[in-house]
This record gives structure tokens, sequence and C-alpha cells, in this order.
């Protein structure tokens, strides 16, 4: 059977949203191997449930201010593990929550296996939104995380985006494929000794963006039907923010081959049983949850 291995970068302050989950970690870590990257040895030693997981340090930059500090560690643990036999790498952050009844070998690797067989990208239209600063930090995420690719791969993914409005961060399960990770790290640079991550170098919308050219996926571009008012509240996102109070438009996203695997924990609490039925089996952005939050 394949295996996959789960990446975490955390920091003390986010400590808690895995100590909250203990009892289900203690179940899945039985199961998959979870990585958490650490920002140096006092930090991890200061972790509680260190035993429950392998336990990784990073280095880090020291102008953190400008640097996308999540993002190297995930790509540090990406480089690590890239030749330890796990087929499927997941990288998520550290305010999640696990769904036990989904959490198993079975169903994780059939999302899995879905993502990489049906080569969607799911992009929702930024464009209109009102608030000028988050539209121009949304832009800026979107260029950044073409043009590390370097220029070839940047003017395919212009092509593909010509309004520049795409947006499909955390539109789907952040996952990596391992036998993609040596070109995508040289890809980026990585190795290089003046490789360096900003802020709007958003890991996973990077690796998307590999897929679409090296590895035929495609964009497809939701319609205004599925990015309207009803879906987004006040603004236009990709599905990282989808909110729906009715499953209607999760049915139509259901026929469009989305696999739900990974999903905000807002909208999971609107629809658990449409969730549960469809095997969502993470959930993210546990400290946007006033319901959920510590």
């Amino acid at each position: 059977m394949k295996k996959v291995a789960f990446v975490i970068p955390i920091h003390s302050p986010d400590f808690i949203y895995l100590y909250n989950i203990v009892d289900k970690m203690k179940e899945v870590t039985r199961i998959f191997d979870f990585y958490l990257v650490f920002s140096g040895e006092s930090e991890k030693k200061s972790f509680r449930d260190a035993d429950l997981y392998n336990c990784l340090v990073y280095n880090h930059p020291k102008n953190k201010r400008k640097q996308n500090i999540p993002g190297y560690k995930k790509f540090y643990a990406l480089d690590y593990l890239k030749n330890k036999n796990y087929d499927y790498v997941v990288c998520s952050d550290s305010e999640i929550d696990v769904l036990l009844h989904n959490f198993t070998k079975e169903n994780v690797l059939r999302k899995l296996d879905d993502f990489y067989e049906n080569k969607i990208i799911y992009g929702g239209d930024v464009s209109e939104i009102k608030d000028k600063l988050n539209l121009s930090r949304l832009t800026d995420i979107i260029e950044k995380s073409a043009s590390i690719l370097g220029t070839e791969i940047k003017s395919y993914i212009d092509n593909l985006n010509k309004d520049g409005s795409w947006y499909y961060w955390w539109s789907d399960i952040p996952v990596f494929k391992s036998k993609d990770i040596n070109d995508f790290l040289n890809q980026i640079n990585y190795y290089c000794n003046n490789f360096t991550l900003v802020k709007p170098h958003f890991d996973h919308k990077i690796y998307c963006n590999f897929l679409l050219y090296k590895n035929n996926f495609r964009l497809y571009k939701l319609s205004k039907e599925l990015v309207s008012r009803k879906v987004y509240g006040a603004n236009k996102w990709s599905l990282e923010k989808i909110q729906v109070d009715k499953p209607m438009l999760l049915e139509k996203l259901r026929d469009l081959k989305y696999g739900f695997s990974f999903v905000n924990s807002i909208q999971y609490d609107k629809n658990k049983e449409f969730f549960d039925l469809n095997g969502t089996f993470m959930l993210f952005n546990v400290d946007r949850n006033k319901k959920r939050n510590v």
C-alpha cells in the first residue's frame, strides 16, 4: 500500500492547536507519520507531545518579517522526505482538526490518488474584491507564486490567467507527490545559496502552478454561480473560504470531481453530514472559527 507523510510547520504560540486534538492525534499517528518542523531545539524540547511525532528543526533566516517562515519549513521537510519511501506528502498548517471516521488509509489514499488522476486545479476569481489593499495582496501572491518558477512557467501561467485574478490557494488538499519533489525544488532554485521565500510565495499555490505546466493539470475557473456572494460571503476567493449554508452548490462541486478532502472548519460545521459522507478527513483555519477557537 502507498505511504503518506503529513508535515506541519509549528512554533510555540500555536502548540495549543495540536494540544487540543491530542487524543485524536494519538489515533492518526498510529496510521500515518506526522512530521513537525520547529524553529529551534529549545522550541522542540518545550513541545509537550513530541513523542507522538517525528520532529525536525529548521534554522530559518534571521529577517523574519519579510520571510515566509512556514514555507521554508515545508520545503525543508519536503527535501528531507523526498527519498524516504513516501508516495505523498501533505503539508498543512498547525491550526487544524482531524476527522477520525474518515482519517483511514483507504479514504486518505483514495482522495490523494484522485487529486492526481483528475488533474484539476480549482480557481476562484478575486477581481471583484472591493478592498483594494486585499486585492493588491492577492494579486501579489498570484504573481510571485508563478514568477518563482522561472520565466517559461511564469509565461505559461500568465497565459492561463490572462486577467491575473484566478486564485487557488488551498482550493484543494495541499499534497505533494514525492516523485515531483526534487524536480519541483530545483525548479524554484531551492538548492541555491541565495534562495529566498517572501511572504507572497504561497507554497502549494507554487506547486499547483508547477503541476499546471509540468504534469498536464488544467485550471478550472469556477463559474459565477459557484463564486457568488452565496458561496463566499462578501468577497470572492479560492475554495479556501467557501461558505455555503445549503449543500446544493457543494453537490455541483462534487459533480466537477472536487474531492472535499481538506475543508475550512466553518464550512464543515455548516454541512457536517455532507462532508462526512464525502470523505473529508482534515479541517483547517480552526483559529478563524469562533466556535472552535481557543
